[in-house]
């Protein structure tokens, strides 16, 4: 008898606790009817709305309406619940009535790639782009919304343009060189995907140099045949002197046969040419593939182009990645063609010495 007592007591007090629990969710969803009309949903998701962040949101937009950090905590507490939609819906309504701004189309990116809608995810990312053009981040999620959208080449422009604005192209994650890589392969352009790990390695090759890279290394040399053409022969050149600068190391290159003056840079991704230049050695600009690129007069913008070789006395490599810059009379300084950066610097052993320069090609297996 006594537990047949304590079954109904519990059993009462379940209801009763239930019921109020119940009863205190309905009392919220009335208490915040006006703000859910104005978020254009008909109700909170349940079990969220008893949360203090979510209580402290819904009184700051009872109060202001358009409080965009308040609508900003909410979707953000939607996104980590698993309501990607919802957040959403809200995201939309509220830019449509108070405005947009940056904040809130980072959001509405992460909900359109949280439901796999990849290609207005790369139109948020597109408009946020054009607003922030020097993030590196935003160009990222661009990327990531273009290669899941299977356009590898817009994706690959982006990735490359994340690396350049990141920085110190040393201290940039093997993360951002692979996606570089990774798009190269899915456009079947297998030397190409050597030379973005070739140049993470080649900042630091007793650390950088892993069985994983040499795998994938090996793996892409041989779906392309790049073997024989990626990087030959081996040279040493007297340096050339640079006005005023005698720190800088100059020396002359050939790009598609086309001999200029080079500064060696070894913290530049690519070669770099002047538009002038590029005119004479017949570069093949590729459309809509800007990058930025850094001279002695700042950032600059730049078009990719590939040189089918480039070579240093006896030491040539085809197929180089080269960066053209527009717009800018004399962005290397007097009497200089461009840069030789990473991109064919990468596939060398180099050596500088006070009075020559040293390469030697790299074997790819």
């Amino acid at each position: 008898m006594p537990g047949l007592v304590i079954i109904v007591v519990v059993a009462i007090l379940f209801i009763v606790c239930g019921g109020a629990y119940y009863w205190f969710i309905f009392l919220q969803g009335s208490r915040y009817s006006a703000v859910y009309l104005q978020l254009g949903i008909t109700n909170f998701p349940s079990g969220l709305t008893s949360t203090p962040v979510v209580q402290q949101s819904l009184d700051q937009l009872e109060h202001e309406p358009c409080f965009r950090d308040a609508v900003i905590s909410l979707a953000d507490e939607m996104l980590r619940a698993g309501y990607p939609r919802d957040a959403g819906d809200i995201l939309v309504k509220f830019s449509r009535r108070c405005g947009d701004s940056d904040d809130l189309s980072v959001r509405r990116y992460r909900v359109a790639f949280m439901q796999n809608d990849f290609s207005v995810a790369a139109r948020i990312a597109d408009a946020l782009v054009q607003s922030n053009p020097a993030d590196p981040n935003i160009r990222y999620w661009r990327g990531n919304a273009y290669e899941e959208s299977k356009d590898f080449q817009r994706a690959l422009i982006d990735y490359i343009n994340s690396i350049q604005l990141l920085g110190a192209p040393e201290v940039v994650s093997i993360n951002n060189f692979y996606d570089v890589s990774r798009m190269y392969a899915a456009l079947q352009r297998y030397c190409d995907a050597i030379t973005p790990l070739e140049t993470y390695i080649s900042f630091d090759p007793t650390h950088r140099t892993t069985t994983q890279t040499t795998r994938l290394i090996a793996e892409y040399a041989e779906k392309g045949s790049c073997a024989s053409h990626y990087a030959s022969g081996s040279t040493r050149i007297s340096k050339l002197g640079f006005p005023g600068r005698p720190d800088v190391n100059v020396l002359a290159a050939a790009i598609n046969g086309v001999v200029g003056n080079f500064i060696l840079d070894t913290g530049a991704s690519y070669v770099a040419v002047t538009r002038d230049f590029a005119a004479k050695a017949k570069l093949r600009v590729d459309d809509g593939s800007q990058l930025p690129i850094k001279t002695v007069g700042g950032i600059v913008s730049a078009d990719l182009s590939y040189a089918s070789i480039v070579s240093v006395g006896k030491a040539e490599a085809q197929g180089v990645p080269v960066a053209v810059i527009g717009g800018t009379a004399g962005p290397f300084g007097p009497r200089t063609d461009g840069l030789l950066g990473m991109s064919f610097l990468a596939r060398f052993k180099l050596n500088v010495s006070r009075d020559a320069i040293e390469l030697v090609a790299t074997p790819l297996q």
